[in-house]
């Protein structure tokens, strides 16, 4: 046989090789029914253990004792005056109303002289505008007589109402100036029950009005204001540990909460069980000091959010460890930690932290949904 048949023949046969081939292989798949990607396998991820809570970017914040206005008050010297006697000295316990200090008020006293003086004139120039106007309606007087009378009753009616703004302004009852006017002085009193704090001026000092004389601290309950990136958790156990060593429980629930504008901080505010007085503006911490059953510590990393829910793998006890999911509450996270509540998570659980295990949490019954779609 010739070479070029031989050749001829050889191509032949490949041609028809590989024809046969391609008649007993099966055809490609169309793209949508490609098989669905593999899950991670657990042999590939990493994992982290599940701890109780003890992680303080979790557990603490930031806090600040802030007295209520009626917590504390102010004892002022409303009007010019001279000290004469100090009767409260810091630690004093005192009822509202107790003295705290014998003061000398010339501008008080002038009020009580002018308020004694002008009362006997009214009711005199009363009297006599009454028996004028009978006079004037039978002509015996003219209305020069009866007008120069109103213009003295009008000057004394405003020298009256200066001495009785006096008063106001000094914080004393107008009836008690009888009183003023036999002792000559003036007693500032403690406007609410408490502790005498500070006395800030002594015996013979002349003081200008507005000058601090005494604080008290009252008994009504303090706030504590928590400041956090977020809010805390509800229903925990809280207690207030501050610089001086103060410590406080407080109820479980806040007063309020609120964003602090342009720095984004959350605000919250907290009753204290204690109702003993306490000094404004102690700073300090919150601590959780206790977490319900299920409250489980965990890293930032092995949270899934999907579709709403918070998702976990946990490493299963059989021997192929298989990835079981897992529902969480998230309760507060913070740093590289988070704290987290489930009835099916326990301290020593191993808890995925890998990327790729973490984000496929939720596919699977996303797939059987897009599945059932078509």
């Amino acid at each position: 046989m010739k070479p070029s048949l031989r050749a001829w023949l050889g191509a032949l046969a490949l041609a028809g090789g590989l024809g046969c081939n391609m008649l007993a292989s099966p055809p490609a798949p169309a793209d949508d029914e490609a098989p669905a990607p593999a899950a991670p396998s657990p042999s590939g991820a990493q994992w982290a253990e599940v701890q109780a809570p003890r992680d303080v970017t979790v557990l603490e914040a930031p806090a600040t004792v802030r007295a209520r206005a009626e917590s504390h008050a102010r004892v002022d010297v409303p009007l010019r005056a001279t000290v004469l006697e100090v009767l409260a000295a810091p630690g004093d316990h005192v009822a509202e109303g107790d003295p705290i200090a014998e003061v000398s008020m010339p501008a008080l006293l002038e009020a009580t002289a002018v308020l004694a003086g002008t009362d006997a004139r009214l009711d005199t120039h009363r009297r006599r505008k009454d028996h004028l106007d009978e006079l004037k309606q039978a002509g015996l007087v003219g209305a020069g007589d009866v007008f120069e009378l109103d213009r003295q009753l009008g000057e004394l009616s405003a020298e009256r109402r200066l001495a009785l703004a006096a008063f106001r302004a000094a914080g004393v009852d107008p009836r008690e100036r009888g009183e003023v006017l036999r002792h000559g002085t003036v007693t500032l009193r403690a406007p609410v029950a408490g502790v005498v704090a500070h006395v800030d001026v002594g015996p013979g000092a002349v003081v200008e009005p507005g000058t601090h004389v005494a604080t008290v601290l009252g008994r009504a309950r303090a706030r504590v204001e928590v400041v956090s990136t977020d809010p805390l958790p509800r229903g925990l156990s809280l207690e207030f540990h501050g610089s001086d060593g103060t410590r406080l429980v407080l109820r479980p629930e806040p007063v309020a909460t609120a964003v602090e504008p342009g720095l984004g901080r959350t605000l919250s505010w907290y009753e204290t069980e204690d109702e003993s007085p306490r000094g404004d503006d102690l700073p300090g911490r919150v601590v959780v000091s206790g977490t319900p059953a299920g409250t489980v510590q965990l890293p930032r990393a092995a949270i899934h959010l999907h579709q709403g829910r918070a998702l976990v793998a946990r490493r299963g006890a059989g021997p192929d460890h298989a990835v079981e999911e897992i529902e969480v509450e998230v309760l507060r996270s913070s740093g590289t930690s988070a704290l987290v509540r489930s009835e099916l998570l326990q301290p020593g659980d191993a808890v995925a932290i890998d990327t790729a295990t973490v984000l496929g949490l939720g596919r699977a019954d996303q797939g059987m949904a897009e599945g059932h779609a078509h």
